[in-house]
């Protein structure tokens, strides 16, 4: 991938891919995610070597490369994917930090973990079985994170002996999923884990099928869109006032707010209001251990400085004065339930939206999705897994914002008041607008 300044030469760069796998038990997804690494030649010679004394002792022909990511003492045992496993690895064309999730019903919520972040992610489904509930829940996820590419990899072909019929029935499946869920393109790719097939070389026994192998369209994958378009939110960590601590004198009266910029840009000028007091002012300065900055991206991490002394506390959000969201105090959202005890009308929970927990009620549950139908039906419950859609009371304002137009200002998650548990992640959609029971998901 290149970026080309105007008057300059082009200059090649090399790309962040955050890269999340999903999959059915037993659709080959650690098998898949270890051969791409082999293949790739990502893998260390004593991992491999340790891969060849653990088959040697099982009695297996050569090394079994699902190990390489299932690195759990259960997972390696029972030969499944409980945990996210996280592996760093880079191509000459792309870096990528890939997030590894179960395929078993009852470790949905590692997935919503593992791609609440995720720039790309990668579903695999058994050529033999097709599109299974398991799938229509990890296409549901996909659709309700805003992940921005999603690809399929129909696996196993070689035990179909590389059918194109078996494959474009799968493939059709796929689509049809995609576009009832609202996924704006789902591209399959025909691979086999075990042989490599189109896993990062393109194989001569699938010559009906001319697109790219899966580590070409993944290097290849455009960025997601970028967030440095949108308008400035910076989510307050830590407000840093040292006064007697300070070493040097010049720092007795040093006051900044430190944070991550989550999307837009920070510069020292700038217009912004401190949310949730609604407070107008200036940056000073974005100061950082090395020194001051210009300038501060999405996703660096820096300290600002404002013009005035306002009121600034950890949770606060400073955003673009210009385009800043409403704090509000009545939201709908989408939960995906991750607690194993139900979710009922009316429960107390916290909301931890960003730094920022406030203590909050679900005052309603509009409905449950269901997978097969892919629409909202009456529930007095949430169980488990469940995917649906509520209404929240905050006992402060929060500047949220609707998920579909921003990750960061409209991703929560709620949490048991009691034991400290995370109970459900949530997507917030028109918040501070009542009623409306009709959801596009």
């Amino acid at each position: 991938m290149s970026t080309t300044l105007e008057g300059a030469p082009t200059t090649r760069i090399t790309s962040l891919l955050r890269l999340a796998t999903a999959g059915s038990v037993d659709d080959g997804k650690s098998t898949l995610v270890g051969r791409l690494l082999h293949d790739s030649k990502n893998v260390l010679a004593d991992q491999l070597d340790a891969l060849e004394r653990l088959a040697s002792e099982r009695g297996l022909d050569g090394a079994d490369l699902a190990l390489l990511t299932d690195g759990l003492r259960a997972e390696r045992e029972q030969g499944i994917t409980i945990d996210v496993a996280y592996r760093y690895f880079s191509t000459g064309e792309r870096a990528f930090i890939l997030a590894d999730c179960p395929g078993h019903v009852q470790y949905t919520r590692n997935t919503v973990t593992g791609a609440s972040t995720a720039d790309a992610i990668l579903v695999l489904v058994d050529v033999r079985k097709g599109v299974l509930d398991q799938t229509r829940r990890h296409l549901a996820v996909a659709s309700l994170l805003r992940v921005p590419h999603v690809v399929v990899a129909v696996n196993k072909i070689d035990l179909v002996d590389y059918d194109e019929a078996i494959y474009r029935g799968v493939a059709a499946q796929v689509a049809e999923l995609a576009d009832g869920l609202g996924i704006e393109r789902a591209v399959t790719v025909p691979t086999s884990a075990l042989a490599g097939d189109n896993v990062v070389e393109r194989s001569a026994r699938t010559p009906w099928y001319d697109g790219p192998a899966l580590l070409e369209l993944l290097e290849e994958l455009p960025p997601a869109e970028a967030v440095l378009e949108e308008s400035l939110r910076f989510g307050v960590q830590r407000v840093i006032r040292p006064q007697s601590a300070a070493v040097d004198e010049q720092y007795r009266e040093y006051r900044g707010y430190a944070g991550r910029v989550s999307a837009g840009v920070a510069r020292p000028g700038d217009e912004v209001v401190v949310l949730p007091s609604g407070v107008r002012t200036r940056i000073a300065g974005v100061d950082t251990p090395g020194g001051e900055l210009p300038e501060a991206v999405t996703g660096r991490s820096v300290t600002l400085r404002l013009a005035d002394e306002v009121d600034v506390t950890r949770g606060d959000v400073i955003a673009a004065a210009s385009d800043a969201p409403d704090a509000v105090t009545e939201a709908e959202a989408m939960l995906c339930w991750l607690a194993e005890v139900p979710l009922r009308g009316g429960q107390r929970v916290l909301l931890k939206h960003g730094s920022a927990t406030v203590q909050a009620i679900v005052t309603q549950l509009h409905g449950r999705l269901d997978l097969d139908e892919l629409k909202l039906h009456p529930a007095s419950a949430f169980d488990l897994n469940d995917i649906g859609r509520v209404a929240l009371r905050l006992a402060r304002p929060l500047p949220l914002e609707d998920y579909r137009t921003s990750r960061s200002g409209g991703a929560f998650v709620l949490i048991d008041p009691v034991s400290g548990g995370t109970l459900a992640a949530g997507m917030a959609r028109d918040p501070g607008r009542a009623g409306g029971i009709e959801w596009e998901i």
